[in-house]
């Protein structure tokens, strides 16, 4: 930004702030070993930050600021934690938007040992508890490790006036259970409830529920594979919509031009909210994992499908979220159905460096109608093609007593094709980010 006025001095009154978090925070940590955070600056450049059609290309910076709060306890542990960002544009600082999140967590475990005697209850006299106590010695006891798992997170978002549709906050529960058995087996069952609501587009507020399970088997060589499923709905809590301020399908209106003069059509000027009257949907997904781990790298892979039983999802077209703490009010996973796959490579390098790779890609069919710019519909169904790739390299440099800095290169490419008008485009960026951790 090369000029600052009123409309700035939100965002950097934020900065100031999350500039003296993170070095109050560091402070407090050489006296609380319980206390982590970690705070960044990242700035770049990206072709189409507002992924759209236009393909405007601007300059971003981001702050992220973590902050944790650790107390462990003999069968338990205690954590909270705070994380908050703040997106700036310079040339779309109208789309500035604030973000933040509050966490607390409670974990039980429940670890013990099952020897070999103890699953096969071998014979209890003192000559054969001898031989079972040797029998011990010699071969490894498994270990099984139970964990389970409450938390809460209360999170919201601001943005300027102009855009303040997307203010909203929201809050869920949480619950894992994991269970661990070395070094063959692992599954998880997990569930997250939560509420979102949208103050100045109460239409779109929704409740939701997803409830996943997710069993694996590690390898000798330390492959670890799987199969997860997931199963949930979104629910609108209002079942009517504003008629003044947004409508289904685009609509005209006619103008006289005076006696024996054929009226004309002017689009509206509502916004378009894509099945206004459902009450929500129902969603189910089958995947599958893979995972190795080698001394200096790592590879994973996932791939899913997700089906609607019922779909009937709302969401504002010709709009843009980019959020990266929630993404619910223009392209959350309930919006569509389809397969998708996803990798990830991470690979260390000389002189302390790190080299990561994630690449992502996404069929996508959604209920919805395809528009074209003006707001009329040109399909029945969108259908979105959507793929990405990010290569990032990163240099931490340790300055003891837990204290350090990283600094990271980041670049991608995104593609999304689509028969909708307003959503077929591409994109790149580089940036570059300074992170200090405590």
């Amino acid at each position: 930004m090369n000029l600052i006025d009123n409309r700035e001095g939100l965002e950097l009154k934020k900065i100031f702030f999350e500039a003296v978090l993170i070095l109050m925070t560091a402070l407090m940590s050489l006296s609380f070993a319980q206390f982590e955070g970690y705070g960044s600056i990242t700035a770049g450049y990206n072709k189409n930050p507002l992924n759209n059609y236009q393909t405007v290309g601007d300059q971003t910076k981001q702050t992220y600021f973590e902050l944790k709060y650790n107390k462990e306890f003999p069968k338990s542990q205690l954590n909270f934690s705070y994380v908050s960002g703040l997106m700036l544009f310079n040339q779309f600082t109208d789309r500035n938007f604030y973000e933040h999140s509050l966490s607390a967590n409670y974990q039980l475990n429940f670890d013990k040992q099952l020897s070999n005697s103890q699953i096969s209850n071998s014979s209890t006299d003192e000559e054969d508890s001898t031989e079972t106590d040797s029998l011990q010695e010699e071969n490894n006891s498994d270990e099984v490790r139970n964990t389970m798992l409450f938390g809460v997170t209360l999170n919201s978002r601001l943005d300027k006036d102009a855009h303040k549709d997307f203010d909203n906050y929201g809050l869920s529960f949480n619950s894992i259970y994991k269970h661990v058995t070395n070094p063959d087996f692992n599954f998880t069952i997990s569930n997250s409830l939560s509420l979102r609501n949208y103050s100045n587009i109460e239409d779109l507020s929704n409740l939701t529920d997803l409830l996943s399970i997710e069993a694996g088997k590690t390898t000798g060589s330390g492959m670890n594979y799987g199969i997860n499923l997931s199963g949930g709905f979104k629910y609108y809590t209002q079942t009517y919509y504003d008629t003044t301020k947004y409508e289904q399908v685009r609509n005209s209106n006619s103008k006289s031009q005076g006696k024996g003069k054929p009226g004309s059509k002017v689009a509206s000027n509502k916004k378009i909210l894509i099945t206004p009257q459902s009450n929500g949907t129902y969603q189910i997904a089958f995947g599958i994992y893979a995972k190795k781990e080698w001394t200096n790298n790592s590879f994973q892979a996932n791939a899913l499908y997700r089906y609607n039983i019922r779909s009937q999802n709302r969401y504002l077209t010709q709009y843009v979220n980019t959020s990266f703490l929630s993404e619910d009010i223009y392209n959350d996973f309930f919006s569509y159905e389809g397969p998708e796959a996803a990798v990830k490579f991470a690979q260390s390098l000389p002189i302390g460096m790190k080299l990561t790779v994630n690449g992502l890609l996404q069929y996508k069919k959604y209920t919805a109608p395809a528009l074209d710019l003006a707001g009329n519909q040109i399909d029945g169904n969108r259908y979105d093609i959507h793929s990405y790739v990010e290569i990032n390299l990163s240099r931490y440099f340790d300055l003891g007593n837990d204290f350090g800095f990283d600094i990271t290169l980041t670049s991608g490419f995104l593609r999304n094709q689509s028969n909708d008008d307003y959503n077929d485009f591409s994109s790149y960026f580089a940036t570059i980010g300074i992170g200090v951790g405590f």
